[in-house]
């Protein structure tokens, strides 16, 4: 439906008649009614100028021809798209340090792929360069998804996405190194050989809490004088954005007491040199010293992160599961904790120890006993000849055949209620 006409409108009590035409139209089943400024005064050019109008509306909608969002979209340039897509991620609050990978992971793929508008993103593209890397399988899955991130802000939608297609790339056995978990020997060691850093490692295996978030603890965070000593930690400093306690022991308590500067401000950094926000050096010095290996004889390695999976594990050790173990390393879902408890071949050795033993009952495994004949099919424990046996089976065929029939006969004969019609 479409159709023109002049518009009209009442000034000062008098009526005034527009010069020019305007359109009205809809496209489809769509009951909503398009106005448009034809700017003409003829109504011939004018009916000609709406149905133009028209016809280029249901290209669109049939996804003959991009809508005027589209063009504008695809003649952008991506480097300043991928500023205001950064601005905004800082907007929301997102982390410094996730906000810095984002921005860094689009620009080198819109470098180079050289993709310098929407138009010269494909899939190929990415899966050509995906193919040249020597990246982990995470780090790879990262580039896509953070491509996909800012085509998402940039409103193209799934359907002309063009990397909504690639897959990522699976992660599970394909990691670049494993982690360990120490053992509480091995933790005890390096405690006893860390000197000033004794309070971080420390801090690390009695609270779960990632080194992003002890760096950014502040005396304000930490409640030491009341009974129940803990750590406040508020949502900003975790990476899931939710907040977390997370209560002190006794000795952790002490030891954080005894680095607190008398007087110290709320915004004074808990750990400030101690716990340097990059490298691991310090912490390779630290294993080398306690006589742990940064690196087993399986390829599995310890860096500062390893630690929460240490504290996660000597915590699932005490046989607390579920919420509760949740509540202490702070994750969501219980796949997580599970990933960052590391299940050791002692707990699995006593498990198969307490299992029943089964010798002395019955055969013993491993021997093979005497396997009994099979009766004749023809002659049951009844003493039924042969010939009884296959008439039995003829008169078992007839009564399933007769069954079958007789069910077949009920659905098709009438129930009684069939409508009774007039003569």
């Amino acid at each position: 439906m479409m159709s023109v006409f002049k518009r009209r409108r009442r000034r000062g009590g008098k009526l005034i008649v527009s010069k020019t035409y305007t359109g009205k139209y809809t496209v489809g089943d769509d009951s909503a009614e398009h106005r448009v400024a034809l700017r003409v005064t003829d109504k011939g050019v004018a009916l000609e100028r709406l149905r133009g109008i028209v016809r280029k509306a249901e290209r669109r909608r049939h996804g003959l021809e991009p809508s005027d969002q589209e063009v504008q979209r695809a003649g952008r340039l991506l480097t300043a798209v991928l500023a205001e897509y950064v601005s905004d991620l800082r907007a929301r609050g997102c982390n410094a340090q996730y906000i810095s990978d984002v921005n860094g992971r689009v620009g080198r793929l819109l470098n180079e792929c050289g993709w310098g508008t929407l138009g010269d993103v494909s899939a190929s593209s990415f899966v050509q360069w995906r193919g040249k890397q020597s990246k982990s399988a995470k780090t790879l899955n990262e580039y896509l998804a953070a491509m996909k991130g800012m085509l998402g802000f940039m409103g193209v939608e799934h359907g002309g996405n063009p990397l909504a297609k690639v897959r990522a790339v699976a992660v599970r056995g394909r990691e670049t190194f494993e982690r360990r978990a120490l053992t509480e020997e091995e933790c005890m060691r390096l405690l006893d050989s860390a000197g000033p850093r004794r309070v971080v490692y420390l801090a690390a295996l009695l609270t779960g809490l990632r080194r992003g978030t002890l760096c950014a603890l502040r005396w304000g965070h930490v409640h030491l004088d009341d009974g129940a000593p803990r750590i406040v930690v508020p949502a900003a400093l975790m990476k899931n954005r939710y907040g977390h306690v997370a209560p002190l022991r006794d000795d952790l308590a002490a030891a954080l007491r005894s680095i607190r500067p008398s007087g110290a401000a709320d915004a004074v950094s808990v750990f400030g040199e101690l716990l340097p926000r990059y490298g691991a050096g310090f912490l390779h010095d630290d294993l080398e010293r306690a006589g742990v290996a940064v690196e087993d004889d399986l390829g599995r390695r310890v860096d500062f992160h390893a630690l929460r999976h240490t504290a996660a594990t000597l915590a699932a050790s005490t046989g607390i599961h579920g919420h509760v173990l949740q509540g202490f390393t702070g994750h969501r879902t219980a796949s997580q904790v599970q990933r960052y408890s590391h299940v050791g071949d002692g707990p699995v050795r006593a498990l198969v120890e307490g299992m029943p033993r089964f010798e002395g009952k019955g055969t013993p495994i491993g021997t093979c006993g005497s396997v009994p004949e099979r009766p004749n099919v023809s002659e049951s424990v009844t003493g039924r000849s042969e010939g009884q046996s296959r008439k039995m089976l003829e008169n078992q065929r007839k009564t399933s055949r007769n069954r079958r029939f007789h069910v077949r006969r009920r659905k098709a004969t009438p129930t009684g209620f069939e409508p009774v019609l007039p003569g």
